[in-house]
């Protein structure tokens, strides 16, 4: 029973990560860029620095292609690192 339970990709509090893609039509909130973020430290789980790259990357992107101009990279990048920081609290 344990073991099933741990194997389980569904996340605590936002569900299962189902893409490391970011809704194309719609701006990403909180929840979708949880979900991705923990994509991409499922697929490289040793280095949580280059998912949270990444993550911020998508995000920046999908800014720039609404044509919305975003605060600095280094600015979504904190942003991103602190919404992991707030889930990992959260799961305590």
């Amino acid at each position: 029973m344990m073991s099933s339970t741990r194997s389980t990709d569904k996340l605590w509090l936002v569900g299962a990560p189902k893409t490391q893609e970011l809704p194309s039509s719609v701006l990403p909130n909180r929840e979708e860029v949880l979900c991705a973020l923990q994509y991409h430290a499922k697929l490289n789980p040793r280095d949580l620095a280059f998912s949270v790259r990444q993550t911020a990357l998508n995000v920046q992107h999908q800014s720039s292609k609404a044509n919305i101009p975003t605060i600095d990279p280094c600015d979504i990048l904190k942003k991103v690192r602190r919404l992991n920081e707030e889930y990992n609290g959260l799961k305590k």
